[in-house]
């Protein structure tokens, strides 16, 4: 059994295409995964994607701040129980193995507090 997890992911004027691929991605991988999508553009348009994949949608137009953002989904996500929390960009591509990997390791390595995958950018130099 995997233990509880969550993810946060910060927008601001993200393009609705790159969010909507990363929400059914994860929402795939891990149907289980309790999914937080702050978005602290000026309007509430990617509302309806996140209520599709049954993510948690906090909009902040307010725009508090990348960090702040993220901070705000997590203190949400340990009230709800989990033991592990992703943070991830909306135009990230993972693979649909991936959470379940990183959960798995993070079980079997529990003196580790943080784990970062290796990032690359296949299509185009970073």
């Amino acid at each position: 059994m995997t233990p509880p997890a969550s993810c946060s992911i910060v927008c601001y004027r993200s393009r609705r295409d790159q969010v909507e691929r990363l929400l059914a991605s994860v929402t795939t991988a891990k149907p289980d995964l309790l999914v937080y999508l702050v978005d602290n553009s000026p309007s509430d348009a990617l509302r309806a994607p996140a209520e599709r994949f049954g993510a948690c949608y906090r909009h902040r137009p307010d725009n508090p701040g990348y960090a702040r953002a993220h901070n705000l989904a997590l203190r949400d996500a340990i009230a709800a129980g989990s033991a592990y929390h992703f943070v991830l960009h909306p135009d990230i591509q993972i693979p649909l193995d991936a959470i379940g990997k990183l959960l798995a390791w993070m079980e079997q390595h529990p003196d580790v507090g943080l784990l970062a995958p290796r990032v690359h950018c296949p299509a185009a130099p970073c």
